[in-house]
């Protein structure tokens, strides 16, 4: 397999199911080209129903989707797709779904500690209220405005009584 096809395809996606859409997508895009043509391909603009993958696919070098033949598509994107599905990613647990722009500030901090193969999921729980948990290989741990709450439920309720009997 092409490692410049696997490193483009986590260049930017940080989150796993992003990189998955990405394989599917880059893998629909070449077959078209395969096997649909050249009349059928000019009435289909887009590769995908996703803009912002169309714009992916249309970035990606020539060179590298030249070296993707009929021969070897199958195989390449096996490989791909075994090679994603093997990457354990962190859990995430937010109260709120966040920007673009914080998913790729998170993902650059962590795959620079952590090394180029590392994906998030992130899961949306407003029950959390703020902050956020984390789960990594078997591992939760639980940094949200309702764990502090949970955790300091006695001292919370304590202060309530001593402003309740004034």
């Amino acid at each position: 397999m092409d490692t410049n096809l696997f490193e483009l395809i986590l260049s930017d996606s940080y989150i796993k199911n992003q990189a998955e859409k990405r394989i599917l997508a880059l893998k629909n895009y070449i077959l078209g080209g395969i096997f649909i043509d050249s009349k059928e391909k000019k009435l289909k603009e887009a590769a995908t129903d996703n803009p912002k993958l169309d714009l992916w696919i249309n970035s990606i070098d020539k060179k590298v989707l030249s070296k993707i033949t009929p021969q070897n598509i199958y195989s390449t994107f096996e490989v791909l797709e075994k090679e994603i599905k093997a990457i354990e990613p962190l859990i995430l647990y937010l109260p709120y779904e966040l920007p673009d722009e914080e998913v790729a500030q998170i993902g650059t901090k962590l795959r620079a500690d952590y090394g180029k193969k590392f994906l998030m999921e992130i899961t949306i729980d407003p029950s959390l209220i703020a902050g956020c948990a984390l789960s990594f290989r078997g591992i939760y741990k639980d940094y949200s405005v309702k764990q502090k709450i949970t955790d300091n439920k006695q001292e919370i309720l304590a202060a309530f009584r001593q402003y309740v009997k004034h």
